[in-house]
């Protein structure tokens, strides 16, 4: 056993027995498997945290971070893409590493990062990195970004030392690289990296054993018969005849598919749309090339959009863990039904979201509400009769107030329309106020979007409901093509009573690269270490002890 495994093991004897009264919050309502998470990550380990959808993955980092900060010690959070980044509020791998594009060769890359002072102090000032969507990163960016860390901080180490938490499910989106995927754990560095795995097996999002089965061989990409019919059930003819159901997110392989039936839905409701414009704010440290590196990170990655268009009547989604406790978390699916009064800084949504399983058809309650909203359009522009009199800046100004008026009155019809419909249904009322969504550089430099957290949300990409759990949703298979993408846009769902699949073939749509495959099936393989056998083997060698409070963990309540 090496010097540093040594010390892991001693860490982690010490403060088994101490972890609830240490962590407080941090563990409490994790399972025992996640528990044992923030026990490898207290006592210095770098581990893979893996696991199918819906297993907590996000939950347990959270709680990870909080724990190890509680140490004193300084965590940064990194992402492989610019969507996830923000959704952690870290930074792209690539920004914090120094690696840029990482597109040139290793050793321009680390001379680069040597001769960037900013980059050195990041690195020598980390004591734990956690790269989240690791299934996104690839073998040739871990590579740069481990030898860039060890020439930063002068170690050989992996890492140049530094504890790494890679967290990811590689069954999910792959990386992007030109011709094919490279995956991370195909580094050279991985085997020394990963001194543990944790595969977190029990699965939050859905409750029906048979559908958690059915997803199970979608990832794994051995769809059986059992399988195959439950998903049958699922599914409709790709030939335009059927209609999502009410409520239900429509699910697109390409952005451009999900932008255009949300433009054209927001089109089909009465009205103008009110545009909500996001703010801007930054921190003054870092130099303005870094700034603007961050900034665009975040134009690009931003899951709350610059300029947010909406109705009265705007389905809607929640992008933020607002309160989570009242069922207000990412993936909330909401109906914009008026606009909050006395706003200083502007027009504030009120959103009514769904909080239970049920979610209002409001076709009906729309098609009368957008019939109530004309009449008293009309009343109120009728009431005005000539009092828009006046010349000039005067005339304008009283037409504008008019026609305002007459806006807020076909709102409010329209609103109580839809409240109307939504009685009786699990539900919130929420008046909206902004958020930050920020990205940083892992050290002092930042930058934040400042926008309501929701989005459109007729359609979504793929791409952009990972991560959420969604009630209803109806996935375009047509265009699914990579690996992966079955499996995230299937795992959405809590229940196959809320999942229709479009033209879903299993043979066609169903990819499992089969090198993530032969990785799993090597994890499978590996030896059971039960409470039972690591307390009979620690008593005759100590380095087994870091295994042993591990395996007394997984053995807890």
């Amino acid at each position: 056993m090496s010097r540093s495994e040594a010390e892991t093991a001693a860490r982690a004897a010490a403060s088994s027995a101490a972890l609830e009264a240490r962590d407080g919050q941090a563990a409490k309502g994790l399972s025992a498997e996640q528990r044992a998470v923030l026990q490898l990550a207290r006592a210095g380990a770098s581990m893979l945290l893996t696991g199918a959808a819906g297993t907590g993955k996000s939950l347990t980092v959270t709680r990870l971070v909080q724990a190890v900060r509680r140490d004193a010690r300084r965590v940064v959070v990194t992402a492989s893409t610019g969507i996830a980044a923000c959704a952690v509020g870290g930074v792209t791998l690539h920004a914090f590493s120094g690696v840029g594009s990482a597109q040139r060769p290793e050793r321009e890359i680390v001379q680069s990062a040597l001769r960037n002072p900013r980059t050195v102090r990041r690195w020598r000032a980390a004591d734990c990195l956690v790269i989240e969507e690791v299934s996104m990163v690839d073998a040739d960016l871990l590579s740069k970004v481990d030898a860039v860390a060890r020439a930063c901080r002068g170690r050989d180490a992996p890492m140049g030392g530094v504890q790494t938490v890679l967290v990811g499910d590689f069954h999910q989106l792959p990386p992007v690289s030109r011709g094919g995927p490279a995956f991370a754990f195909e580094s050279p560095v991985w085997p020394r990296l990963v001194q543990h795995t944790v595969v977190l097996r029990e699965v939050f999002r859905q409750r029906d054993s048979a559908f958690v089965r059915a997803l199970n061989a979608v990832r794994a990409g051995a769809v059986g018969a059992a399988e195959r019919a439950l998903l049958a059930r699922c599914a409709v003819p790709a030939d335009g005849k059927a209609a999502a159901p009410a409520g239900a997110v429509v699910l697109c392989p390409r952005n451009d598919e999900a932008d255009a039936i949300n433009a054209s839905r927001l089109a089909g409701l009465p009205g103008r749309a009110t545009s909500l414009l996001a703010s801007f704010t930054e921190s003054k440290e870092g130099s303005a090339g870094e700034r603007d590196s961050l900034r665009r990170q975040l134009e690009r990655g931003c899951l709350a959009p610059a300029q947010l268009q909406l109705k009265v009547g705007a389905s809607v989604v929640l992008l933020t863990n607002l309160d989570p406790a009242r069922g207000l978390v990412n993936g909330t699916r909401g109906v914009v039904t008026g606009w909050a009064e006395g706003a200083a800084a502007g027009p504030s949504p009120r959103v009514r979201f769904f909080t239970g399983s049920d979610i209002p058809d409001l076709a009906e309650a729309l098609a009368r509400g957008s019939a109530l909203a004309a009449r008293a359009r009309a009343a109120e522009l009728s009431g005005a009769g000539s009092s828009g009199g006046g010349r000039g800046a005067a005339k304008k100004a009283a037409v504008e107030a008019v026609a305002e008026a007459a806006d807020r009155a076909a709102d409010a019809a329209l609103g109580d329309a839809v409240e109307a419909a939504c009685s009786g249904v699990q539900s919130l009322l929420v008046d909206l106020g902004r958020e930050r969504f920020l990205v940083s550089d892992g050290a002092a430099a930042w930058v934040a979007r400042v926008q309501f957290p929701l989005r459109l949300a007729w359609a979504l990409s793929i791409h952009k409901s990972q991560g959420m759990t969604l009630d209803r949703l109806w996935v375009r298979c047509g265009n699914i093509w990579e690996a992966g993408q079955a499996y995230v846009a299937l795992s959405r769902a809590r229940s196959p009573e809320g999942l229709t699949l479009e033209g879903f073939d299993p043979a066609r749509h169903v990819h499992v690269h089969p090198r993530v495959a032969s990785f799993y099936a090597a994890l499978g393989r590996a030896p059971e270490r039960t409470p039972a056998h690591w307390g009979a083997q620690a008593a005759a060698n100590p380095a087994l002890a870091l295994d042993a409070a591990i395996g007394d963990l997984l053995g807890g309540d």
